[in-house]
């Protein structure tokens, strides 16, 4: 949950089945819900998931940082927000990009 919007990962799994059959979804975020507006926000940011196994997922506002539990590995995400979009009515500014810093 960051700037008022639940991001969903698809799997915690890095061979999900969706991956194995070709559709989008394994190492991605592919989930937004506005809480604020009550609505679905279409995405799609790679989210890389190098040792297999998710275990847990924590956004830190005070760092701007996304921290992973992955495999007995500490993972840091940086992020990137975006200004809202006028013509699409978000109220919170949107994820747009995360890096990896093991």
């Amino acid at each position: 949950m960051a700037c008022g919007v639940l991001y969903a990962v698809r799997s915690v799994f890095q061979d999900d089945e969706g991956q194995a059959e070709g559709r989008a979804g394994g190492d991605m975020v592919v989930y937004a819900y506005d809480t604020s507006r009550g609505q679905e926000l279409p995405v799609q940011i790679p989210f890389p998931n190098p040792y297999q196994y998710i275990s847990s997922i924590d956004y830190n506002p005070r760092d701007n940082q996304l921290y992973v539990w992955n495999n007995y590995y500490v993972l840091r995400y940086p992020l990137q927000f975006t200004p809202p979009l006028p013509t699409k009515g978000f109220s919170d500014p949107m994820l747009t990009n995360l890096g990896v810093k093991p």
